[in-house]
Order: C-alpha cells, then sequence, then structure tokens
C-alpha cells in the first residue's frame, strides 16, 4: 500500500454548520472565504462579501463590527479545520505497516494539495503577522503538525541511517516544512522554487530528505 492510497480519503475538514441563529454568520463566513480567494486578501471587500451572502453591508458590521472582525473568524475556522485535519491525518492507524518514506510522501502530498487554497494561506501568514495572537495560534499549529508527523517516524527510527537520527528526523521535517511553507503560503522569495511543478518539487524534495535521513533504498 503507497502513501497515495493511504491518504486517498483524507479530506481537509470543513465545520459543521451552526445552528440555525448562527446562519447568516456562516453565509459571510464563507463569502469571504470565497471572495479572499477570488481576490486577494486586501482586495475583499465588505460590499462584495455582502452580495455574495446576500446580505447587507450593515448585517457583516453587526455581526462582527469592523472587516478585520469578520477576517478574523474566517482564519480561525481555518486554524480549527486544520486541527481537525491533523489528528485525522497523523491518526497511526493509517499508517500502520507503512515506511517512514511513505509517510514523509503522503505528508508532502496532501500538504501540497490536501488544505485551503494556497491564497487563503497567505492571506492567513499576512494577517499572522498583523495579529500576533492568531500568528502565535498559527505557529502552534505548525508546531504540532511537525509533532505529529514526527511521532510516526520515531516509531519507525530503525529505518534511519543517520547517526543522530532523533535529531536528523527533526530537522528533515524542518526542512520540508520551510520548502511546503514557502510553495504553499510564502512571499515568493525564491521565484524559482514557488514556479516549479508540484510533482516536481515532490520528487525532489522527498529525495533530498531521504537521502539526508539515509532511508533505506525503496
Amino acid at each position: 500500500m503507497g502513501a497515495n492510497s493511504r491518504i486517498a480519503d483524507l479530506r481537509w475538514a470543513r465545520p459543521a454548520r451552526q445552528p440555525r441563529s448562527e446562519r447568516t454568520r456562516d453565509l459571510l463566513v464563507d463569502a469571504a472565504r470565497e471572495v479572499v480567494i477570488e481576490k486577494g486578501f486586501e482586495n475583499a471587500g465588505v460590499v462584495e462579501i455582502a452580495e455574495r451572502a446576500g446580505c447587507s453591508v450593515g448585517t457583516i458590521y453587526r455581526r462582527f463590527r469592523h472587516r478585520e472582525g469578520l477576517m478574523r473568524a474566517l482564519f480561525e475556522q481555518v486554524l480549527e479545520e486544520w486541527e481537525t485535519t491533523r489528528i485525522d491525518a497523523v491518526d497511526p492507524g493509517r499508517w500502520a505497516g507503512a515506511s517512514i518514506a511513505e509517510i514523509l510522501e503522503g505528508y508532502v502530498r496532501f500538504a501540497l494539495a490536501g488544505g485551503p487554497d494556497s491564497v487563503l494561506m497567505r492571506a492567513l501568514v499576512r494577517m499572522g503577522f498583523q495579529d500576533t495572537e492568531l500568528g502565535e495560534r498559527l505557529a502552534e499549529q505548525h508546531r504540532r503538525t511537525r509533532v505529529g508527523v514526527g511521532d510516526l517516524l520515531r516509531e519507525r527510527i530503525e529505518e534511519v541511517g543517520h547517526p543522530r537520527p532523533a535529531e536528523a528526523i527533526d530537522f528533515a521535517l524542518a526542512m520540508l516544512a520551510a520548502v511546503l511553507n514557502e510553495s504553499r503560503a510564502g512571499a515568493p522569495f525564491d521565484p524559482e522554487l514557488n514556479s516549479m511543478p508540484k510533482e516536481v518539487l515532490v520528487v525532489e524534495a522527498l529525495h533530498a530528505v531521504g537521502c539526508y535521513l539515509q532511508l533505506p533504498p525503496s
């Protein structure tokens, strides 16, 4: 069983709908998500969001007081989705019998294709710079994700040929996280990396990490 088959049923979690009394809030948050993805964070205006939700601009201000309150509600929802997805993704039962190479491939492939739209993730990172508390929560979610994957790898530490396997696993995941964050959500500091076809990025990143960890040939 390969990495692709192990993540075939893995989906980015979406929250349950709120009670009827909160239906308008759901409509506004969903509309904000759509407009941010289509127009970007800076260009997602309250007029278009209200029109998309079938509400008035006044409804947004009554519910959230200002645009930033609505955006914060959207990004809090994304973080909640991420946590639910993370728990499912690193469930040991999903990876029973898998090698380290398979786990890493599943991690990279799902991170690149299974999560929120990259525009939304870039917006989340941008807002995290502006909102210290939100930025700390985003950093904590990244940390939890790496810890969850790291725990799976440490259960198979005998596969690692590096002379310091525990430290090597932590460093390998940090390297992969940096590449994934740059590709999915970062500013284009490296245009070549950002323009690299996803399949090429998967192959090259996994090859680099596999060589560093000195994994057995697959």
